[in-house]
């Protein structure tokens, strides 16, 4: 039997994280002025959609074509790994309005990449949703802000490409959406 607290000496442990950063307008504006800095128009135009909608990982997987309106976009479904479509989060059907600009990069999308059912559709076909790893992925993203010059944000990781475009809004982030944005 112990007869004192063998944890009353130890010290904590401190960990250093890197201080986070935010994306300042001008350089939100750099990233997303043009599709020309990143590899893959998809990519673009799904970080474009989840950075002026604010829509979910899911809701942006389970997105269909059908759902994609000339002012707005219809959320109806979720994609849940594993389950497929299933209700929005807290059955949060709603309609979220989209800017002149934003409706012109997907009706793009639609008319380039030729989607039949799900807008962002992964590897395994046009009925399949783009995988979260795929969405995710550094590389695109990582190869925009290279392009726009930009540095790479800090934190305790590195952000997604999505992860990233919703730190985007800070302060002042929305600012640097002007003309993306409706509000």
């Amino acid at each position: 039997m112990l007869t004192e607290n063998p944890a009353r000496h130890a010290r904590p442990v401190r960990v250093k994280r890197p201080e986070r950063t935010i994306l300042t307008p001008r350089e939100v504006a750099r990233l997303f002025t043009t599709s020309e800095l990143w590899g893959d128009f998809r990519h673009y135009a799904i970080n474009v959609l989840a950075a002026t909608t604010g829509m979910r990982m899911g809701e942006l997987r389970a997105l269909l074509v059908e759902n994609v309106k000339s002012d707005h976009v219809e959320i109806r479904r979720s994609w849940e790994q594993g389950y497929g479509p299933r209700a929005p989060k807290a059955d949060s059907m709603r309609d979220i309005p989209m800017s002149p600009i934003v409706s012109a990069i997907l009706a793009r999308l639609i008319e380039e990449i030729r989607p039949t059912t799900l807008l962002f559709y992964g590897r395994a076909g046009k009925d399949t949703p783009m995988s979260k790893t795929v969405i995710a992925l550094r590389v695109e993203v990582k190869l925009a802000f290279a392009t726009a010059q930009l540095t790479w944000p800090v934190g305790p990781s590195s952000p997604s490409g999505i992860q990233l475009v919703w730190q985007v809004f800070g302060p002042q982030g929305s600012e640097a959406l002007d003309g993306l944005t409706l509000f």
